[in-house]
C-alpha cells in the first residue's frame, strides 16, 4: 500500500441539478442531427464517464443555479471533449471506453471519424449562439 489514504469525495455534490439539466439538454440535441447519427449521440451519451469537464464549468459559475447558459457552456465543453475521445479510439484502435463498444468498433473508423466531426461542429453551432463571438473563437481554438 502506497504513502497516501485513500479518499473517497463526491465531486458531483451539490451539483446533482446541474448535471440533471445537462443531461436533459444533450439528450434534446439529438433533433439537430441527422436521423443516421442518432444512434451514434445515444451510444456516447448512455455512458458518460466522470463529467469532469462540465463539472468544471460548473464550479467556474459557483453561486449561480443551473441556468441555461452555464449548462449550454457546459455541453459545449462535453461535445468537443467527446468529439476528441471519438476521433482518439480511431487513431488507437480503442474498441471499449467505459466498458461499451466505441463508434470506432460498432460503426467503423469512416463512420465514427464523421461523427466525431459532427459533434465539433455542433458544439461550434451552440458556441454561435452566445452573445459574445468569442465563444466560437475559444472553441475553434481549443479544437484545433
Amino acid at each position: 500500500m502506497g504513502h497516501f489514504a485513500k479518499v473517497n469525495i463526491d465531486l458531483h455534490a451539490g451539483f446533482e441539478a446541474h448535471f440533471a439539466a445537462l443531461k436533459t439538454f444533450l439528450d434534446e440535441q439529438e433533433s439537430c442531427f441527422e436521423p443516421e447519427v442518432h444512434p451514434l449521440l445515444r451510444g456516447v451519451l448512455a455512458h458518460p464517464g466522470k463529467r469532469l469537464r462540465p463539472l468544471l464549468a460548473f464550479g467556474s459559475g459557483a453561486g449561480v443555479g443551473p441556468h441555461a447558459s452555464l449548462i449550454k457552456g457546459a455541453a459545449i465543453v462535453e461535445l468537443v471533449h467527446l468529439a476528441t475521445l471519438i476521433h482518439d479510439d480511431v487513431l488507437d484502435g480503442a474498441d471499449k471506453r467505459h466498458g461499451a463498444d466505441t463508434p470506432n468498433q460498432t460503426y467503423g473508423a469512416h463512420a465514427a471519424v464523421l461523427f466525431g466531426d459532427a459533434l465539433f461542429a455542433h458544439a461550434l453551432v451552440l458556441a454561435s449562439e452566445h452573445t459574445s463571438s468569442e465563444i466560437c473563437s475559444i472553441v475553434a481554438r481549443a479544437s484545433r
